[in-house]
């Protein structure tokens, strides 16, 4: 289900390219590597602005969250219910 809504944000134009998400929240909002860089994001997908280009709404729906995938693992702190 991940890979086929990837392929759709994608061929749409909603995420970039070059980030390859692994995991989704409960919002629908993904974590992703950056093919490029090799760093993990955070990339939301409920704040799309229509008057705005493309390529801002990419810049401002991905966030920096680690320098690494292994970093992400060995750091991820989970939730307590």
């Amino acid at each position: 289900l991940l890979l086929v809504e990837n392929k759709l944000f994608v061929h749409r134009n909603l995420m970039p390219c070059n980030l390859l998400p692994f995991a989704m929240d409960s919002g629908g909002n993904y974590y992703a590597l950056n093919l490029k860089n090799k760093k993990i994001y955070y990339y939301v997908t409920d704040e799309w602005d229509e008057n705005a280009s493309r390529e801002y709404n990419f810049e401002t729906n991905t966030r920096y969250i680690a320098q690494s995938f292994n970093y992400f693992i060995n750091h991820f702190i989970e939730e307590e219910e």
